[in-house]
């Protein structure tokens, strides 16, 4: 037997042992696209290999964590999610190359901490359906709506997004995610640019409008982290 194929024929029987599979892949799971399996899960951080020392280096190290599937489960999808590390919820951010000597899936996930992401709360008033007055027998639009909506917002100076939200300098610009950490959503539904809530910053009453979709390069991000938009913010 050649040298790969010894080395195969090795992890294939370290994978086979039922024992040493129930200490190495001690959580069970249901994930939220519905796949069930018994997993480890590891931190870049305390543990070699190239992939681990790659991790490593991003910017978000602290919450990167290599997910380990036993051989024979179905593996959870990219952008799955599940509970994790007393409140925490990890999600499979993307599945890198697999080794020829490591059948078992192997997947980066992003652990994300609600308690550390602030929210805010927004209301946006939907217009009615238009009815006919009367009195006129014209189309008129009938009252409105409130919508509720939780986001996180971040101030940001980049010139270039200030320009082209058309800022002024009495103009906050914030770049936006809809939904809460760990529970993301697609921009809403009737909402549009010119769209504005009221919304208080420290204390300061004001107004959050709408301006610009902001798409990520990576399709992804947005299912973990909820889609992105552009607002900017004036005080009364």
């Amino acid at each position: 037997m050649s040298l790969p194929g010894k080395v195969q024929a090795a992890v294939a029987k370290v994978q086979g042992n039922d024992d040493l599979n129930e200490l190495r892949f001690r959580h069970t799971a249901t994930w939220s696209d519905g796949a069930t399996c018994r997993f480890s899960v590891q931190d870049p951080s305390k543990i070699e290999g190239t992939m681990a020392r790659s991790l490593r280096n991003r910017p978000d190290a602290a919450d990167l964590r290599v997910l380990k599937v036993r051989q024979g489960d179905t593996a959870p999808g990219l952008a799955a999610h599940t509970p994790w590390d007393n409140g925490g919820v990890l999600f499979v951010e993307h599945f890198p190359q697999q080794s020829d000597f490591l059948d078992s899936h192997v997947a980066v996930c992003l652990l994300v901490h609600p308690e550390r992401s602030a929210s805010h709360e927004l209301v946006f008033t939907l217009p009615g359906p238009l009815v006919k007055d009367p009195v006129s027998k014209n189309m008129v639009a009938s009252p409105g709506w409130p919508l509720g909506l939780s986001v996180r917002l971040e101030a940001t100076t980049d010139p270039q997004v200030r320009d082209a939200a058309g800022a002024d300098t009495a103009t906050v610009v914030l770049f936006g995610r809809w939904g809460t950490a760990g529970n993301p959503r697609d921009w809403p539904v009737g909402l549009h640019w010119g769209s504005s809530s009221p919304l208080e910053l420290q204390g300061q009453p004001g107004v959050l409008t709408l301006k610009l979709a902001w798409p990520d390069a990576d399709p992804i991000k947005p299912l973990i982290h909820g889609a992105p938009f552009v607002a900017t913010w004036r005080a009364l």
